[in-house]
């Protein structure tokens, strides 16, 4: 299995740039530079017998597997920008039932429709909203979805804490999200 850390830990220097035209001194000093990184990079390939083919075999698994973990981080981000816009639908769907009993009560209902159109197109998009919760993650009530929710932001932030970021970040990240999860969970208990 090859390591790209000690194989390849220095970049390429582009002397395209307007700098290294203008300035010969540099622009040696970079040609030198590069040199040196193919020198270390030829010695390497040879100490390591491993071939420019199997290099760039081993670059575009590489890049293939960072494509794939940045596809898998923005479905994540996605699946959870999704969910978090339904957060509301169950208390939504709740407050409407005096919204339609009042409608079935109603002589003119389609006069009470009109001038409640907000309110049932809210209702609408509530129940829509669960429909598509309880068929994709068999998800009924409100604490469910939050529970979803806060799985989906830790897998996220152990996604974010694989590229790299700063772990303390991370942990504040996780805290505060725990936080907010029980105070919904306290608030829907309360509503109760």
């Amino acid at each position: 299995v090859l390591s790209a850390g000690p194989l390849i830990d220095k970049e390429w220097i582009d002397k395209s740039q307007k700098k290294f035209k203008s300035n010969k001194g540099l622009n040696r000093w970079a040609t030198k530079k590069n040199i040196d990184y193919l020198n270390a990079i030829s010695n390497q390939l040879y100490e390591k017998n491993i071939t420019l083919a199997e290099l760039n075999e081993f670059e575009l698994k590489k890049d293939n597997l960072i494509e794939n973990f940045e596809k898998q981080l923005v479905s994540l981000d996605d699946e959870i920008y999704k969910l978090d816009k339904m957060k509301e639908c169950f208390s939504v769907y709740k407050e409407s039932h005096t919204l339609i009993k009042e409608y079935k009560k109603s002589e003119d209902k389609t006069r009470f429709k009109q001038e409640n159109y907000s309110k049932f197109k809210q209702y609408d998009m509530a129940k829509k909203n669960m429909s598509y919760l309880k068929k994709h993650y068999n998800i009924t009530d409100e604490p469910s979805l939050y529970a979803k929710l806060s799985i989906l932001k830790q897998d996220r932030n152990v996604f974010y804490g694989s590229l790299g970021r700063n772990v303390e970040k991370q942990k504040e990240v996780e805290r505060q999200e725990q936080i907010r999860t029980q105070r919904q969970k306290k608030k829907i208990e309360i509503e109760r």
